[in-house]
C-alpha cells in the first residue's frame, strides 16, 4: 500500500493489453471518441417476472435508440435468506415482500428466456444479461449471447469472472464498491484468459443515486489508471447524467429503464420511462456530435452567425466610378457581406472604377478589373 497515497500500487506489467475496440454482436464499443458510445437499456429486475412487460421494455429501447438490452440471469437462493443485511428494497419502498422472496418470484424458465430473446433478435437489438452463477453462464451461452456483464457485487468473484472470460465474449466490469486493487484483479483475471474486450463501467452502487454523488471524473481515472475502455453505469434518476458522463470520456453508458416508475420492485423508482428514454439517447448523441471532429474548423451552426454578425466595409454615400476613396466615404458595420475590415488600409487612397450607393457593401470589383 502507497500510505503517503492512500492508494493500492498497482502492477505496471501486463502481457495482454485490454482492446481499445472489438464487436459486441454488430456494434462496436471503442475508445475512439468518433465512434457512438455503446448504450445498454438495463431492464435488470423491471420485468417483474412478466414476459410481456420484458417485451415492452425491449420495444420502448428499440424506439429511444438504445444500441442493446439486458436483464439478469441467476438461481433461486441468490440472496440469503437468513439474514437481514439486504434491506434496501424493504426500507426504500415500504415493501412487506423479502427481496431475496422476490427475486426468487420473478425468475423465468428457460422457456421464457429462449423466448424473450427471440423476441430482441426479432427487433434487430443486441440482448444480453448478467450471470450470477456459473449455471446462468452457461444457459446464456447456449443462447448465444455476445458477451456478458458482471455486475459490482461480483467484481470479486474471481472464480465466476474467470469462468464468463474463458469463453472469449466481451466482458462488462461494473465497479460499485471496489477498490482500484480488486478493479486491477478483475481486469487482469479476464486477460490472463486470453480476453482482451473489456470495457469497465464506474459504478455508485446507491439506488437512486443523488447526481452530486456519482464522481463522473472517476470514469477518466478507471481508462488512464488501466487502459481500458471505461463507461458508466448509471443510478441517478436524471435523464442528463449519461450525457454528462460521456463528455467526462465514458464510452459505455448503461441505465435502468421501467414502463412506469410506480410498479413493485426494487429498480423502478430510479428507472427512465419511455418517455424519459428517449430524451436520454437524444441527449447523448447531441453529446457525442459536439465532441466530434477534432479540428478548428467553424462549425455548420456557426457559419450562419459569421455572416450576419462580422463586420465589413461600406459605402457611407453614394460613389461614383473616378471618385478617390476617403475614410470619410466608407463606414464599418454588419453584416460581412462585403471587404473585411481587414483590408481598409489597401483600398484608401484608391480610385474607384464602378458606382456604388450608400449603404452598400463594398467589393474588389470597385477597384479592381477581373
Amino acid at each position: 500500500i502507497d500510505k503517503k497515497n492512500n492508494s493500492e500500487i498497482l502492477k505496471e506489467n501486463q502481457i495482454t493489453k485490454p482492446s481499445e475496440k472489438f464487436l459486441f454482436g454488430n456494434k462496436f464499443i471503442s475508445n475512439n471518441a468518433d465512434d457512438p458510445t455503446f448504450l445498454t437499456a438495463e431492464i435488470g429486475l423491471a420485468h417483474n417476472g412478466k414476459v410481456e412487460i420484458c417485451k415492452k421494455l425491449i420495444q420502448a429501447s428499440v424506439r429511444a435508440g438504445f444500441d442493446a438490452v439486458k436483464i439478469q440471469t441467476y438461481s433461486k437462493g441468490r440472496i440469503s435468506k437468513k439474514t437481514r443485511t439486504s434491506r434496501y428494497f424493504e426500507e426504500t419502498l415500504g415493501q412487506e415482500e423479502p427481496i431475496a422472496d422476490f427475486l426468487d418470484n420473478i425468475i423465468f424458465t428457460d422457456d421464457q428466456l429462449f423466448e424473450i430473446f427471440e423476441y430482441a433478435k426479432s427487433l434487430k437489438i443486441e440482448m444480453f444479461s448478467t450471470p450470477f452463477d456459473k449455471v446462468s453462464v452457461d444457459f446464456l451461452n447456449n443462447l448465444n449471447v455476445s458477451g456478458f456483464k458482471i455486475s459490482s457485487m461480483d467484481l470479486i468473484n474471481i472464480p465466476l469472472i474467470k469462468y464468463a472470460s474463458s469463453f472469449n465474449k466481451p466482458i462488462i466490469l461494473s465497479t460499485g464498491m471496489s477498490s482500484l486493487g480488486e478493479i486491477e484483479t478483475a481486469i487482469e483475471t479476464c486477460l490472463e484468459q486470453n480476453n482482451d474486450k473489456i470495457s469497465v463501467l464506474h459504478c455508485i452502487s446507491s439506488y437512486p443515486c443523488p447526481l452530486e454523488f456519482t464522481n463522473i471524473n472517476k470514469i477518466k481515472k478507471i481508462s488512464q489508471t488501466f487502459g481500458v475502455i471505461s463507461g458508466f453505469s448509471d443510478h441517478t434518476i436524471e435523464t442528463i447524467t449519461p450525457s454528462v458522463a460521456v463528455a467526462s470520456g465514458a464510452r459505455v453508458v448503461e441505465k435502468h429503464i421501467t414502463l412506469d416508475k410506480g410498479m413493485d420492485g426494487p429498480d423502478h423508482n430510479f428507472s427512465l420511462t419511455p418517455k424519459e428514454m428517449i430524451e436520454m439517447v437524444s441527449l447523448v448523441r447531441k453529446i457525442e456530435v459536439s465532441l466530434s471532429g477534432h479540428t478548428l474548423k467553424k462549425s455548420p451552426a456557426e457559419l450562419s452567425s459569421k455572416q450576419n454578425l462580422r463586420r465589413s466595409i461600406y459605402a457611407a454615400q453614394d460613389l461614383y466610378s473616378g471618385d478617390i476613396l476617403t475614410e470619410e466615404c466608407i463606414s464599418v458595420k454588419s453584416p460581412g457581406d462585403g471587404l473585411p475590415v481587414k483590408y481598409l488600409d489597401l483600398i484608401i487612397g484608391k480610385r474607384l472604377i464602378g458606382n456604388i450607393s450608400k449603404d452598400y457593401p463594398l467589393s474588389w470589383e470597385l477597384f479592381f478589373n477581373s
